[in-house]
């Protein structure tokens, strides 16, 4: 389960029947989040990343490129760059973790095709 406080409307995630599936509310009751369903991450893989519109980046290995935004594969995770500094100490795990971050740094939606 993911802690509601994590998400906003529009972060994908994984539905009780292993589909992806948006977000698309969360309520707020005596100042406590409530996601109103089972949901789960959806871990960053190489294939969400180019669901996602990132590219194999060449000149790295395990590297992948949407514009500003360069995304590394490590032992521990996937760690972001841009202009070759680190953004993040901890790696990055599940997609909705990268849209929140993606939006943070340029304003923007990250875009998900899940087919």
């Amino acid at each position: 389960m993911i802690p509601a406080n994590e998400l906003r409307i529009g972060n994908w995630v994984l539905d009780f029947n292993n589909a992806y599936c948006p977000v698309s509310f969360v309520t707020f009751s005596n100042y406590e989040i409530a996601v109103q369903m089972d949901i789960r991450p959806i871990p960053l893989t190489a294939e969400i990343l180019k669901k996602c519109g990132f590219t194999i980046d060449g000149t790295v290995a395990n590297s992948f490129y949407l514009s500003p935004l360069y995304l590394m594969a490590e032992a521990e995770g996937w760690h972001m760059r841009i202009n070759n500094a680190y953004v993040n100490r901890n790696p990055i795990a599940s997609l909705h973790h990268l849209q929140n971050f993606y939006y943070d740094l340029t304003g923007k939606e990250l875009e998900f095709d899940p087919d």
